[in-house]
């Protein structure tokens, strides 16, 4: 049972449960920042030869950051485009002439500093960085991902079946050649597949013709800005990042998909009408109670997004976030007592915390290096079958990552691609202490209140016998010495007043009993 269940709020939070268990989460922002496949007109800035890079204006608190290697190899005709279509010349991209990468400058060879150009984002802005752009421009839909400037026909990796991908293949091209689309290459998505078990070979290609020419109005759309674009102006954006996730879902399909937005819910139905996505659509509208908490997503989040994470046989991970790195380090805690050798046991428990790990980095979305630190193991099959079930369970990750043996100090190192912030989530809640303040009153000044309060009473009610409710340890500082806070009490106003002790109240809190009726106060 896989479901996808969508909670519309401030930010549009996306979760993915398996028979009810957190596998995803993502968090998306409404704000107006760049998003990873947004298309930008910018400006370089400088090239920096020493960081293998340039700056590119975009204006934006943070410069863009081109890195050489994501200059593409058709960057000089892609800048004389530009400059074509800001003159309001009529050009198109199937008609411009392209040379040969053989017979022109490449890479930062061909980068000059005050050239204007599109790029677009491959990295969203992370700490104090700003994006990470490249100049070769890609347009993603529903099965299909257009590239510019070449004349390539492929097909994703991930649909194995020959006969298949020979079909797909096939029927793109005949779309490609009949419609005279030169200098435009096409990317044949996995979510592609969903359709040949579903539709005959007619229906299959008016569907992938029909996305090829949503691709193509939008790009249509975007030269259109880009005539009178300013630094900084995004000329494509990226699709509603829920629509794109369910897309790349498409080829391993949803068992029910909640939403809790009738918007995002009539959007959803109307962009997968007749699809098997629609079938299992569900609209959430229950006020009472929020969808989060209905499909259980918030209690998951809280037990595993904290700081310490349990593990299955009694271990737990402590999990630290840098700058430059996310750090584990595996404990074996309680330990699995069934083990009565040391190295079963260690081995027990690194075999829980590599499958949760794995886990961990995919709902917090860690990126850059990640340093594991397991528990010693001094055989070395042990180590090995480790680094083999880390493969193992990060192959269906989308993000390419690159996963080191142990070393000899049994540290793993993981690098995974980072293209956006790390997801944060605060699990904390108000301190019923400080009300969130983060400081209470001196305990002193509590002590001077809760006297001048009993005085007040004691005044006006004329009665001899009191009890005070309060938090342990403010009847702790009333009842301390030989001759107590209390006792002076006694002496001074000649009344009875007695302590009792209430764990539920906090150290601002207490209550006065007289006459049967307790009165609470607030320091």
């Amino acid at each position: 049972m896989k479901e996808l269940v969508i909670n519309v709020g401030f930010n549009i939070e996306i979760a993915t449960l398996e028979n009810g268990v957190l596998h995803c989460f993502q968090v998306e922002s409404k704000s107006d920042s760049f998003t990873v496949g947004d298309i930008i007109y910018g400006k370089v800035k400088k090239k920096m030869r020493n960081l293998n890079a340039a700056f590119i204006d975009i204006n934006y608190p943070r410069d863009g950051f081109l890195h050489f290697d994501d200059i593409g190899p058709h960057y000089e005709q892609m800048h004389s485009f530009c400059d074509a279509i800001r003159e309001d010349n009529d050009v198109k991209m199937s008609t411009f002439e392209v040379i040969d990468s053989d017979e022109k400058a490449k890479g930062a060879d061909a980068l000059s500093d005050g050239q204007n150009i599109i790029f677009q984002v491959i990295k969203e802005p992370i700490f104090n960085k700003g994006p990470r752009l490249s100049t070769t421009i890609t347009i993603a839909g529903k099965y299909l991902v257009l590239t510019l400037l070449n004349n390539e026909v492929c097909i994703s990796k991930k649909i194995s079946d020959t006969n298949q991908r020979s079909f797909l293949i096939d029927t793109v091209t005949k779309i490609k050649n009949e419609n005279s689309l030169n200098n435009f290459g096409i990317v044949i998505r996995t979510s592609a597949l969903s359709l040949i078990n579903s539709n005959k070979s007619k229906e299959i290609e008016k569907i992938l013709f029909d996305d090829l020419v949503s691709l193509l109005v939008k790009w249509s759309d975007g030269l259109r800005k880009l005539k009178t674009a300013n630094i900084g102006d995004k000329i494509i954006e990226e699709d509603n990042r829920v629509l794109t996730i369910i897309r790349d879902k498409l080829s391993d399909p949803f068992n029910a998909i909640w939403v809790n937005d009738k918007t995002l819910f009539d959007q959803l139905k109307e962009d997968f009408d007749g699809e098997s996505v629609r079938n299992v659509l569900h609209l959430y509208n229950d006020k009472n109670v929020d969808l989060f908490t209905y499909k259980t997503v918030s209690l998951q989040l809280k037990l595993l997004l904290n700081k310490r994470v349990r593990i299955e046989n009694g271990g737990y991970l402590i999990i630290e976030k840098t700058e430059a790195m996310n750090v584990i380090d595996v404990n074996s805690g309680r330990g699995n007592v069934n083990l009565e050798d040391h190295e079963d046991l260690v081995f027990s428990t690194n075999v829980s915390a590599a499958k949760e790990i794995a886990r961990q980095i995919l709902l917090r979305d860690m990126g850059g290096i990640i340093a594991i630190d397991f528990i010693d193991m001094y055989q070395q099959s042990h180590r090995l079958q480790i680094y083999e079930l880390m493969c193992q369970y990060l192959e269906e990750d989308k993000m390419n990552s690159s996963v080191l043996p142990l070393s000899a100090l049994n540290v793993m190192l993981i690098s995974r691609q980072k293209v956006r912030p790390i997801i944060e989530i605060d699990v904390s809640e108000k301190c019923p202490m400080c009300d969130g303040k983060g400081k209470i009153e001196p305990i002193i000044l509590i002590a001077e209140f809760i006297e001048n309060t009993i005085r007040m009473v004691i005044n006006g009610t004329h009665l001899n016998k009191y009890t005070i409710h309060a938090h342990p340890f403010i009847v702790a500082y009333f009842r301390v010495g030989l001759i107590s806070r209390r006792m002076k009490w006694v002496f001074s106003t000649m009344n009875l007043v007695s302590f009792h002790e209430d764990h539920n109240l906090s150290l601002n809190n207490f209550k006065i009993l007289h006459k049967g009726i307790l009165t609470s106060y607030n320091v």
